[in-house]
């Protein structure tokens, strides 16, 4: 379905009254890149799973190989708020605990550390009996880093009952961090983990998100072969029109 997304043959559906391309509702539903991404997660190795949380998060020692259940839009009960129904988008079940992800569109999307909270105040017992991890991504990460550091504040103030870290990434850099994921020799992926890792891009590629970085030492590697050649054609007499 991505790839017949990528390529516009999936047609036109109506929204509101309007015709609109599928292409187009992919863009503008943060919940189908959401689907994209980590419905594809249970398809990768173990060492790909590892290496591909590691490089998300590389600040803990924690082993990401062992992903029990990825769950797409939990829904839980919470007391003594306005809003009583709470929906977290992703939980990732892991060996020592929870990983909660909060998911925004790449261009506009408003991370919220109020509705952190209240997705965080709501998870049953069993998911906060080992390590729990947030990772808001997607929107400005300047504006997540404010988010995070108001958030923990608030955290200590109520004493919150168990340990967190929090964690945030745009989609620039985590576009790029799988590219990089796939293009390292020294990773032994299997065929199915760069089919996956390349839908990841693929998804990405929909919303325009630019995740490719030149690397300077690569431009040093340049053949000087073809710099002489560059210079033998700029050296050649203009023809006169």
């Amino acid at each position: 379905m991505l790839h017949a997304i990528t390529e516009n043959k999936t047609g036109r559906i109506e929204v509101n009254g309007k015709k609109v391309s599928i292409r187009q509702l992919f863009r503008e539903r943060e919940d189908m890149l959401t689907a994209t991404i980590f419905s594809r997660l249970s398809y990768l190795s173990t060492p790909a799973l590892h290496q591909f949380f590691s490089a998300l998060i590389p600040s803990t020692d924690l082993s990401f190989g062992n992903l029990r259940e990825v769950e797409l839009w939990p829904r839980f009960s919470l007391e003594g708020h306005k809003q009583n129904l709470v929906e977290p988008d992703v939980l990732l079940n892991f060996d020592w605990g929870t990983l909660v992800v909060e998911v925004k569109r790449p261009k506009d999307g408003i991370q919220s550390y109020q509705q952190w909270h209240r997705e965080l105040d709501c998870l049953p017992n069993e998911y906060t009996e080992g390590e729990v991890l947030l990772l808001a991504l997607g929107g400005d990460s300047k504006h997540n880093q404010q988010m995070i550091t108001q958030l923990n504040e608030k955290l200590v103030s109520i004493d919150f009952p168990f340990q967190l870290s929090l964690f945030e990434m745009n989609w620039k850099l985590f576009g790029n961090i799988i590219n990089n994921i796939i293009l390292k020799d020294n990773i032994k992926l299997l065929s199915t983990d760069i089919a996956v890792f390349k839908d990841f891009l693929l998804a990405l590629e929909l919303y325009r998100v630019n995740y490719r970085q030149v690397d300077m030492s690569d431009l040093s590697k340049i053949n000087k072969s073809r710099i002489k050649l560059v210079k033998n054609i700029l050296a050649l007499p203009k023809i006169k029109k």
